[in-house]
């Protein structure tokens, strides 16, 4: 569970009281937003649109703050019966005398509402951690992972590997490129191996000369900070992913879990799904 983002004495502005008041109110059996007859839509995930007011929250996770006719006000809660809470609300004019529209979201624990409550755009500005954002994502794309939080950072395969009591080879990496264009390209092998960054570029259709982003470019690039990136989740999504053709002879794998002392384990299978990743070989130094 993620620490606050927000304090119970930010819902005291007008604003967060406004966007209360929607809240407050009974909405359709699946808001507009959320809400499909598609069996597999959010509202059939775990999801109600059960009202809750200002007194029922117990905790503030997280809370962005909107802006009339530009951003909505955001806010993830948990409520005083243990239940987790989401808020979106928008006003159409100038200040809250305007018409105010939205909707709310109840789950009954707090993954399943980041997952299917909220879009992974919402998730990334609402600030939450980013082993947290993984998880959701991940819930969301319906793949299983297995985010683990380290007692400190893994800056090598070797102490990844050391420390998660795995083999080097099931430690895999996700390097970031950018093209001559400027466009985000990913590789994703196995940790022990180099990459060579012209196989990759020919993989993906022939890009040409690849460049990998420097640590102050990896974030706005994918979402997630040097050294924590993982193998899926990325918002905003990179044009192309490789794999190294080894990486699938592994039945789980332990990639960047979002934050520098997490890792996250997942089947390779999923990680080409979730990507839409092509693969081939890719290494430097093939074995």
């Amino acid at each position: 569970m993620p620490d606050d983002l927000g304090s119970l004495a930010d819902l005291d502005a007008d604003d967060w009281r406004a966007a209360f008041r929607l809240a407050g109110h009974p909405q359709p059996a699946c808001p507009h937003v959320l809400g499909h007859d598609d069996p597999d839509h959010p509202c059939r995930r775990g999801l109600s649109s059960a009202p809750f007011d200002r007194g029922s929250v117990a905790r503030v996770i997280a809370l962005a703050e909107g802006r009339p006719h530009e951003r909505p006000w955001i806010g993830v809660f948990e409520l005083a019966d243990g239940r987790f809470a989401a808020l979106r609300a928008s006003c159409c004019g100038a200040g809250w005398e305007c018409h105010v529209e939205g909707d709310s979201a109840v789950a009954l624990d707090l993954g399943t509402l980041l997952a299917h409550g909220l879009s992974a755009g919402e998730r990334r500005r609402l600030d939450l951690p980013g082993a947290v954002r993984l998880a959701a994502s991940c819930a969301a794309a319906g793949a299983r992972v297995e985010v683990r939080k380290l007692a400190g950072p893994t800056p090598t395969v070797a102490t990844a590997a050391l420390t998660l009591g795995v083999p080097v080879e099931a430690i895999v990496k996700t390097l970031v490129y950018r093209t001559r264009r400027g466009d985000v390209v990913l590789a994703i092998a196995a940790g022990p191996v180099r990459v060579n960054a012209a196989a990759v570029g020919e993989l993906l259709g022939g890009l040409g000369k690849l460049r990998l982003a420097s640590p102050g470019e990896v974030r706005a690039a994918v979402g997630y900070d040097a050294g924590a990136v993982p193998p899926v989740g990325h918002d905003p999504e990179p044009r192309a992913v490789a794999v190294d053709r080894a990486v699938l002879e592994r039945e789980r794998v332990w990639g960047g879990g979002g934050e520098v002392d997490a890792m996250a384990a997942l089947a390779p299978a999923d990680i080409v799904r979730l990507t839409r990743a092509r693969v081939g070989d890719i290494r430097a130094d093939p074995v």
